[in-house]
């Protein structure tokens, strides 16, 4: 049978086909012509590793370290080399090149202290290190800087005149001192800073006494009251040193505290105190105590003048009565900035008033000067120049 099966008519069911792109594979960036132009550490796009790893710390400036950009290449030459030369010999970077020290003047020539130097020479260079400069004077010969030394970089917060070339050479550059910081709390910042003013809102808990007699015939006072007035003020301060200071503070209360009985009293209350302030400042925070005399005055007091025989009329008047005082207690200060501070104070206002008529039948009769105790409170802000 012709269509039979067999050895001798076996053929392929179909043709090869012919292979494309052998050696490179058949997709991808790097199948494509130019592949091999990619820059190395290229990664296809992606965070490439140099980037993905950490970095050291540090600062890459000329000044910091010669790294990076600012890494420098020269010919190195001990002073153990520059034996063969004869005393007085001038060496110079070229003398140096036909000896074969150096291989050519492409790079700069530095003079290294390795080793140890018995003759005179005069020698010429870009660089000297600060051994090799003492070796080279104590042979008795001298250096000449072709390349003025280098001279780190003066920074903002450093002052002070520039070294000379030679002691810069020799490495007896000083450090300037640091600039003296502004911060709150800093010596420097309690010493430039003297006047300080402020604002703040204050709160007076004024006692209202009655002076009378009791059954055995005695003047005594009674406290039936208490008037809370609220108010604002001003301060304005002098710091002699971080610890000590004086101040003015006056304050206002615009409240009318009304007629209190038998108290030379009434109207809208003005305060002013002058004093000393004592304590310790601290960085972010301060504590004091302070000790102010001053006045308290009442701007429409009933005051009584007396009485007038047979028929008792009580002769009076309102006008303003201004008392003794004193302010007693203790401050402290939180400082936001080196200019700005709150401040919260707590302390006795001491009111001294005077004798008032406390009866007046069958005669006139005067009580004894009283001294009240008043609560005041702070709480404000203030500003140093």
């Amino acid at each position: 049978m012709a269509g039979d099966l067999n050895l001798s008519n076996l053929k392929p069911a179909q043709a090869r086909k012919t292979r494309k792109r052998v050696g490179r594979g058949i997709k991808g960036q790097k199948s494509r012509s130019g592949s091999h132009a990619m820059r190395a550490g290229f990664e296809g796009g992606q965070m490439p590793a140099y980037m993905r790893m950490g970095k050291q710390r540090g600062s890459t400036s000329k000044d910091a370290m010669r790294i990076g950009p600012f890494r420098t290449s020269v010919w190195s030459v001990n002073v153990r080399d520059l034996e063969r030369f004869g005393a007085g010999t001038e060496v110079t970077p070229e003398l140096l090149t036909e000896t074969g020290l150096v291989r050519n003047l492409s790079r700069d020539v530095k003079v290294l202290g390795h080793g140890d130097l018995s003759v005179k020479l005069v020698v010429s260079a870009h660089a000297f290190s600060k051994s090799a400069v003492e070796k080279i004077e104590a042979a008795g010969g001298t250096v000449t800087w072709l390349k003025p030394p280098h001279e780190p970089k003066k920074r903002k917060h450093k002052k002070g005149p520039a070294a000379p070339a030679s002691e810069a050479a020799s490495g007896e550059v000083e450090e300037a001192a640091p600039e003296t910081t502004d911060e709150p709390g800093s010596p420097a910042d309690q010493k430039n800073r003297k006047f300080e003013v402020g604002a703040q809102f204050t709160s007076l808990n004024l006692r209202e006494i009655s002076e009378g007699f009791t059954q055995n015939g005695t003047i005594e006072t009674f406290v039936f009251g208490h008037n809370n007035q609220s108010g604002v003020g001003a301060r304005i301060g002098y710091n002699f040193t971080p610890s000590i200071s004086a101040e003015v503070e006056a304050d206002y209360y615009p409240g009318d505290i009304g007629l209190p009985f038998s108290m030379p009293a009434g109207g809208r209350t003005f305060q002013i105190q002058a004093g000393p302030k004592f304590g310790k400042r601290f960085e972010h925070f301060g504590f004091f105590v302070k000790a102010r005399p001053g006045i308290v005055s009442f701007s429409n007091a009933f005051i009584i003048d007396g009485v007038d025989p047979p028929f008792f009329i009580l002769r009076s008047h309102f006008a303003r009565a201004t008392h003794f005082s004193l302010d007693v207690g203790g401050v402290l200060e939180f400082y936001a900035s080196p200019r700005v501070f709150a401040r919260f104070d707590a302390g006795d206002t001491m009111i001294r008033y005077g004798p008032t008529i406390i009866g007046f039948i069958p005669e006139t009769v005067r009580g004894e000067s009283v001294v009240t105790h008043q609560l005041q409170l702070s709480a404000g802000v203030g500003f140093r120049f």
